[in-house]
């Protein structure tokens, strides 16, 4: 490189600017403002801990362990389970995590709440009445994994149809919410348009019923396992989506990669490899290759007409999402 080019290269390099937007902030971003911009930025989602992380930080030799084996001892489960049970009730939000005893715990996450509605929420978008917007919150995370009721929904927070619709777009864009849509290929037979709502972070919506109550004294404790298996979908970038029949059969989620159809049920306690007939039906419709059940304790494998049907602990999650996502 002679002395001229290398200077107009020095030139260039002195011209490049990092300007880094988080929280709410970047819901402000349009297409108008972002245009100029297109092949010189970087959008993404900076999401709470997911559970393997979260599980790194506060037992490194458990996480290498649930890496690398295939088989772990009843010890190495038992530590999993009470790590799980401390992370769907306090969530992933890394000043939580890092906080050692319960109150100070929810004390951070009630400060993040609030912070995420007078100021992300009030101020930045420009929103007045708070009030209703926190019975909005609430009213999603009692209907947690139902579909949504949007009669209910105005009649508990006295929004509309249409302020209901802005106002949930906003709890998506600002990452509070997450929305399941329906899976279909057949509309006569299968739904197609009623959403799901789930939460990013458990202990978000744990805050918003002020319910932290120890995870084995829950009666929402088949909802705290379905939210969470939500949010580590969200974090590994897989679509939300879910299944389910006019006559009522339903699968909770459904994962497509790769042109395969991947169904997954939660549950709470399993005794032996329990499956639904909605999960056999779909599975069999759509030719699945293979399909997880995941509970809070049970672990087998078996073979259905071909088809492999994978019973595990949620605490296996984040690792069969990666081995999806590699296969």
């Amino acid at each position: 490189m002679n002395f001229s080019m290398q200077k107009k290269g020095e030139e260039h390099l002195s011209l490049f600017m990092k300007i880094i937007i988080s929280g709410s902030s970047a819901a402000e971003l349009s297409i108008q403002s972002i245009k100029y911009l297109v092949g010189r930025i970087f959008v993404f989602t900076l999401s709470p801990f997911s559970f393997y992380e979260f599980i790194k930080y506060k037992n490194k030799n458990i996480y290498e362990k649930l890496i690398k084996d295939n088989k772990l001892s009843e010890l190495a489960k038992s530590i999993l389970k009470s790590l799980y049970e401390e992370y769907v009730i306090f969530g992933g939000y890394p000043e939580a995590v890092i906080a050692k005893e319960k109150e100070e715990k929810i004390q951070i996450i009630k400060n993040i709440f609030n912070t995420y509605l007078l100021r992300e929420i009030r101020e930045i978008l420009q929103i007045d009445d708070d009030r209703r917007l926190m019975q909005l919150i609430k009213a999603l995370a009692l209907q947690l994994g139902n579909q949504a009721n949007y009669n209910e929904l105005s009649t508990l927070t006295g929004f509309n149809y249409k302020e209901l619709i802005r106002y949930i777009d906003i709890l998506k864009k600002t990452f509070a919410c997450l929305e399941s849509k329906p899976y279909f290929r057949n509309k006569r037979k299968e739904l197609v348009k009623t959403p799901k709502f789930y939460f990013l972070d458990n202990g978000f919506r744990n805050i918003a019923i002020d319910n932290f109550q120890d995870f084995d004294k829950r009666t929402d404790r088949g909802q705290l396992n379905e939210n969470f298996v939500a949010s580590e979908l969200f974090k590994k970038e897989f679509v939300l989506r879910y299944w389910r029949t006019k006559a009522g059969a339903e699968v909770d989620f459904v994962v497509e990669r790769e042109n395969k159809l991947i169904p997954i049920e939660v549950k709470s306690i399993l005794r032996s490899p329990t499956y639904g007939k909605s999960l056999k039906n779909f599975m069999i419709d759509y030719k699945s290759e293979k399909g997880f059940v995941f509970s809070e304790n049970y672990e087998e494998k078996i073979t259905l007409k071909n088809i492999k049907i994978i019973f595990k602990p949620l605490f296996y999650v984040g690792k069969e999402l990666s081995g999806l996502l590699k296969s």
